[in-house]
């Protein structure tokens, strides 16, 4: 093989490994599907998610916000959160609850907020992967 048929044998691997990618989100008609995991958010959690932009001080400041007083923070606002993401929604006697993803440096943390009258009562540190 000469060295362009090994660079375009390499290149084409490439692209087909991208593509691969991009297609595991279609259904059987080649349609992207809706995420599995869009779930109906309250406006008060979106505010809540909206406002956390990198940086611990957006945290510590989005939880004064919206957090009820002597609110158990589980150290939440020591990490720099962004790009956070509401995967589930649970029903908690009076609570509304949701579990949200939120990128901390190269990790993903994973937080449930439950929220009562328009403030955070708990917060429950889900761990992270």
């Amino acid at each position: 093989m000469s060295k362009l048929s090994i660079g375009l044998a390499i290149v084409m691997a490439i692209a087909a490994c991208g593509n691969k990618d991009k297609d595991k989100d279609k259904g059987a008609a080649g349609k992207e599907t809706p995420a599995a995991t869009d779930v109906k958010v309250s406006p008060d959690m979106m505010a809540f998610t909206e406002s956390l932009h990198g940086k611990s001080k957006d945290v510590s400041t989005a939880l004064t916000k919206w957090g009820a007083e002597n609110l158990d923070k589980k150290d939440m606002d020591m990490y720099d959160l962004t790009s956070p993401h509401v995967t589930a929604q649970e029903k908690k006697g009076e609570k509304d609850c949701y579990t949200f993803d939120a990128k901390a440096g190269a990790t993903t943390r994973t937080y449930e907020t439950c929220w009562q009258g328009g403030k955070i009562t708990e917060v429950v540190d889900k761990g992270m992967h």
